[in-house]
């Protein structure tokens, strides 16, 4: 996964999914965690300054997205929701798969450091 590229490019298609009442809605559950300026255009363009400043304020990033799970849950865009939930579980499976090479390449390295000093 390249991260940042592919979260970024999943948001833009869950704005797709979303009806004009869905984006008026989310902007007002979003409340005080977005300037009141950008909570003013529900136009897509609208949407995608206020992700912009969520992204800015670290409420969401490529490797935490629980806050526009909950927030499109609450919303009822139930589809929405899933296809974040799906992003975040392929990408704690990828990093553990991440983790499992470097615990092996560390493994490897440590035997390699025994025989060396033997």
């Amino acid at each position: 996964m390249s991260g940042e590229f592919d979260f970024r490019a999943l948001l833009l298609k869950i704005q797709d999914l979303l009806s004009d009442n869905d984006r008026h809605r989310l902007l007002f559950l979003l409340g005080e965690d977005v300037p009141r300026y950008l909570r003013d255009d529900p136009s897509l363009s609208g949407i995608l300054r206020v992700l912009e400043s969520l992204f800015e304020k670290a409420i969401i990033s490529n490797q935490d997205c629980d806050y526009l799970i909950k927030a499109f849950t609450k919303i009822h865009c139930n589809d929405a929701a899933k296809r974040l939930q799906e992003y975040q579980l392929a990408l704690e499976h990828f990093n553990q798969r991440s983790y499992s090479l470097q615990d092996i390449l560390l493994f490897d390295n440590d035997g390699e450091d025994k025989m060396l000093s033997a």
